[in-house]
């Protein structure tokens, strides 16, 4: 298995497989659209929190016997978890509306093209530039990392007592209490 190919955080171009690419610094309206709608995903997509809090809000509704806004918030976690599981990943997307070949028309988003770039980098490149690419981008990515990654032990509580609150209801269940 050959190595990786890195690229450096200040390159203006780079060759990948038979293709050479030029990292372009302005969008067309087309692929900004597409920018802001990568931008929400990559900087405030389903994460661990994210699915803990919806969990959460689902299980206060079943709690208060709401249970149509119970379905429906767990209807948009599975959906949420689904979609990030069919797509590459955000920052691939980010550096693909940016990151060009020398014919490819910048005025247009065509998702078959932007995989197709994705796909040969894939087989060749590291992919920390990626994601440093896309934080450089998305300025609300950092800020929101921080607030997630900042205090694990709160995050290790609030999951014990879900899990706890779960286990004493299922037990409750079992002997038939309520």
């Amino acid at each position: 298995m050959s190595s990786l190919q890195q690229i450096k955080a200040d390159a203006t171009s780079f060759v990948c497989g038979d293709k050479t690419y030029t990292i372009d610094k302005t969008l067309s309206f087309n692929r900004f659209e597409k920018l802001k709608e990568f931008s929400l995903e990559f900087g405030y997509s389903a994460d661990v929190k994210s699915i803990m809090v919806g969990l959460r809000k689902a299980w206060d509704f079943v709690n208060s016997t709401k249970f149509a806004d119970a379905a429906v918030q767990l209807h948009n976690l599975m959906t949420s978890v689904v979609n990030l599981e069919q797509k590459r990943d955000v920052q691939f997307r980010i550096a693909a509306l940016f990151i060009n070949e020398k014919n490819e028309d910048t005025t247009v988003y065509d998702e078959g093209i932007m995989n197709a770039k994705i796909e040969n980098w894939s087989k060749h490149l590291d992919a920390a530039f990626f994601f440093t690419f896309a934080v450089g981008i998305v300025p609300s990515f950092i800020p929101v990392y921080k607030v997630v990654t900042r205090d694990f032990s709160l995050r290790d509580e609030i999951i014990q007592k879900i899990t706890s609150s779960t286990q004493t209801s299922q037990n409750n269940d079992d002997i038939g209490v309520s």
